[in-house]
């Protein structure tokens, strides 16, 4: 089970738990995507020393990425949780912490890009996909 948890307390709110269960408010779909660290290396090398050295290692950005989808149960609900997923994605700086199984992991993130599909299936039935991308720190 994949459980993602955004700290809202810039917001002065709780945090938002988005899971892979169906049933909730919020389901995480399959493929969501948390994420690989890259490391970026600066090696000199000289043209009359074999090898080279090591100047710099740093770790980049990287994005917890994916679909939510937004139940809402009627029309008015709907538009409340996504502007509620939109406004804990809008944060500055925030938290999101990860869990797959056992081990929890918490990133710093930034402001997340985010888009919904309006798809009209969907939306008949008070629901609707939320493609996300937040930046996280390594």
């Amino acid at each position: 089970m994949l459980t993602i948890t955004i700290d809202r307390t810039s917001l002065g709110l709780l945090p938002l738990t988005i899971n892979d269960t169906t049933g909730s408010t919020y389901t995480l779909m399959p493929g969501f995507d948390v994420g690989i660290a890259s490391v970026e290396n600066t090696i000199v090398e000289s043209q009359r020393r074999d090898g080279g050295t090591l100047t710099s290692s740093r770790r980049k950005v990287t994005a917890i990425s994916g679909e939510i989808r937004v139940d809402g149960g009627n029309p008015d609900g709907l538009k409340l949780a996504i502007a509620t997923l939109a406004e804990a994605l809008g944060q500055f700086s925030y938290t999101v912490t990860v869990a797959e199984g056992t081990n929890p992991t918490t990133y710093t993130c930034m402001p997340a890009d985010w888009k919904r599909t309006f798809d009209q299936v969907e939306m008949r039935i008070n629901r609707d996909l939320v493609t996300v991308t937040i930046p996280r720190q390594p």
